[in-house]
């Protein structure tokens, strides 16, 4: 089984400082270097039944005892486009990332 790993963004704007507190700039939402985040696509192979319970969030439980397992992969996408789609303006703030990407 496999899933698509995008890199973590972090949800703020960082605030560089130096030894001495002065500030040096911003970084609005940056990626965070060498963490990656579940996409939420997956590949299964038939497999996953034996690790699917009656209830719960797979997330919770098959995900993690496929990978205690080692039998889940994960697939970077270090330059694709993703988006965490939680809310009514998530929609509308991705529709218009969405147009101005293709000149729409």
């Amino acid at each position: 089984a496999s899933l698509a790993l995008v890199p973590l963004r972090s949800p703020y704007g960082v605030v560089e400082v130096d030894d001495h507190s002065n500030v040096l700039g911003f970084l609005e939402k940056p990626i965070v270097k060498d963490k990656w985040i579940n996409a939420g696509v997956y590949h299964f192979t038939r497999e996953v039944f034996h690790y699917l319970p009656e209830n719960g969030n797979i997330e919770i439980t098959a995900l993690p005892e496929m990978a205690k397992n080692k039998k889940l992969q994960g697939i970077r996408y270090a330059k694709s486009f993703w988006r965490s789609i939680d809310s009514h303006k998530d929609i509308e703030e991705a529709t218009k990332e969405l147009k101005s990407a293709v000149n729409v």
